[in-house]
């Protein structure tokens, strides 16, 4: 065979460039994560028993790995932090958190958090 001659699952440009017939598809990792939206939770917090973003961070660290791209925890001076936001890596975790229920409860430290889709309030 010569070197000019290619495989019979390779289209090429030259001799430089071989592209695999048989390779996936390209889907940008924001197409296919889900969007903002879809990869976010809404938490809340019993009165008086605050979670921290650390701890969430923490939590879901330990049981899904690297999976969080951020936690936002609301505050008002001078008040106990009552909810906040949790945006995964993928639509896929929050989902499967989820689950097919409307409202999750967990304990983060003893600590209860309820966990439900995230709605945003502002339209587009």
């Amino acid at each position: 065979m010569s070197t000019n001659a290619r495989s019979s699952n390779e289209v090429g440009c030259s001799n430089v460039c071989r592209l695999n017939v048989f390779a996936q598809p390209y889907i940008p990792l924001s197409l296919q994560q889900g969007t903002r939206i879809q990869k976010s939770l809404f938490v809340t917090f019993s009165t008086g028993f605050p979670i921290s973003s650390g701890e969430i961070y923490e939590h879901f660290t330990q049981a899904y790995g690297n999976c969080i791209e951020f936690v936002y925890i609301h505050r008002e001076e001078g008040k106990v932090p009552e909810f906040g936001r949790i945006m995964f890596v993928s639509a896929d975790l929050a989902a499967k958190i989820l689950g097919n229920r409307s409202v999750v409860k967990m304990f983060i430290r003893g600590k209860p958090m309820w966990l439900k889709k995230y709605v945003s309030r502002h339209r587009n």
